[in-house]
């Protein structure tokens, strides 16, 4: 019998999943159950958003068998590239050397069909049971929007307290309809709020609330705003450190994409900056930014910045990347797998924190690192400038990076500071878990 992808069919299965909950939202408002309304959508919205498959087992290994796993994925790369070495100098050779070459072959397609079927054993006796609470304690003001069956609905959570709004979605395109009728029905929650967690639905994803206009300057001159995935904190076992991985401009061999100099001087500025404040910085650069010495790197990491390309693909988004040097990338799975993740990540690459043209502007990259334990991910959404990458990150690094770090503070401080004409501030989110 055939055998489904692991994301296979995920679509479907979610939309239909997403009309049952809508259902029971509705029902609960019109009882006048605000409360429980809001905690159905939250459990809903968390469901989407977690991996699934080999995705989602990744994220639920303990840290030895993630370690066993990416051994094994590393020796599939590895006799993976000298099978394509061999098969590609093979007819160069004289007809005495073909023997050897077959057995060699031979051996390399026998030591991925070994690392395939380790990485199969590890995965297998783990369910897909990895739930996002949705429950987590709130500090601030979270804003939850979820559809209905017909409009929508928002929620104001603070501790202790849930407000309601319905509402029918207007032209995202323009931003005083948007902030209107999302944020204006809440506008004494926001007035006391000292941060704002928005948690988006469908193609509120890839909205940035952040700049939506309120009260004559954007909304983030009010308070800190961050993207919630929902899950509350992954626990860990180490203090954070205070070294810094930045990796600018990898020198991708992939058709169709080039290098990126301003990524280059944005790593310098990064890494300068990093250096005065105190961080022990490995710089990873062009050539130098192979998979395996970045994945070396981030081992205890505290930071990373990564400038350069990303890419978007496989459904929902699970099979997006980083690119990295020759062909090699650093993906989701890649992510999930880590032992341990930087506590801190930049990510200045094009669709890492979701793309503006996806129906749900999936932003798995940076979910990823916060499955993997990250305190904070700050992502660019959709298309990135390589100059207006390269200007919002002189703004995030121009006043000192202390700890303890609070990232969507550090986002708004730069964010209020950008100079008049640097257009990159919308582009970029900032996600916590």
């Amino acid at each position: 019998a055939a055998r489904l992808a692991p994301d296979q069919g995920r679509a479907g299965l979610a939309a239909t999943f997403q009309a049952s909950a809508s259902h029971a939202i509705a029902l609960a408002l019109d009882s006048g159950d605000i409360a429980g309304a809001a905690a159905t959508a939250r459990r809903a919205r968390a469901r989407r958003m977690r991996p699934t498959g080999s995705a989602a087992a990744i994220a639920q290994l303990p840290p030895a068998m993630k370690a066993r796993h990416a051994d094994a994925m590393a020796r599939y790369r590895r006799n993976s590239a000298s099978l394509e070495r061999e098969l590609s100098e093979a007819w160069l050779r004289p007809a005495d050397e073909r023997a050897r070459s077959e057995r060699e072959r031979a051996a390399f397609q026998a030591e991925l069909r070994e690392a395939i079927q380790e990485r199969d054993a590890i995965l297998r006796g783990v369910e897909e049971t990895l739930e996002l609470s949705g429950t987590r304690n709130d500090t601030g003001l979270s804003l939850l929007y979820h559809p209905l069956p017909q409009g929508w609905v928002g929620f104001a959570i603070t501790d202790g307290a849930v407000t309601s709004h319905q509402f029918e979605l207007p032209p995202l395109d323009d931003p005083q309809a948007t902030s209107t009728a999302l944020l204006t029905p809440f506008e004494a929650e926001i007035a006391s709020a000292d941060s704002i967690r928005i948690l988006a639905s469908n193609e509120l994803l890839s909205l940035p609330f952040h700049m939506l206009p309120w009260k004559g300057h954007p909304l983030v001159h009010t308070s800190p705003v961050a993207y919630g995935l929902d899950i509350g904190r992954v626990s860990r076992n180490t203090k954070a450190a205070r070294t810094a991985v930045v990796v600018a401009d990898p020198e991708t061999r992939v058709a169709g994409l080039g290098q990126l100099p301003n990524a280059l001087a944005e790593g310098d500025i990064v890494g300068e900056r990093l250096t005065t404040d105190g961080w022990v910085v490995r710089r990873l650069a062009g050539r130098d930014a192979t998979a395996s010495a970045v994945t070396d790197a981030m081992r205890g990491a505290g930071w990373l910045h990564y400038a350069g390309h990303g890419i978007q693909a496989g459904t929902g988004g699970w099979h997006s990347a980083l690119l990295l040097a020759g062909e090699s990338t650093l993906d989701v799975s890649d992510i999930l797998a880590l032992e341990e993740a930087p506590r801190a990540v930049v990510l200045s690459a094009c669709d890492a924190g979701g793309s503006q043209t996806a129906r749900r502007g999936d932003a798995q990259m940076a979910i990823a690192f916060l499955l993997a334990g990250s305190d904070f991910v700050v992502a660019a959404a959709g298309n990135l400038e390589d100059a207006g990458a390269r200007q919002f990150s002189a703004a995030l690094y121009r006043a000192p990076i202390s700890t303890p770090i609070d990232g969507p503070a550090i986002v708004r401080r730069a964010m209020i500071g950008m100079q008049q004409g640097e257009s990159a501030t919308a582009g970029f989110f900032v996600w916590v878990p």
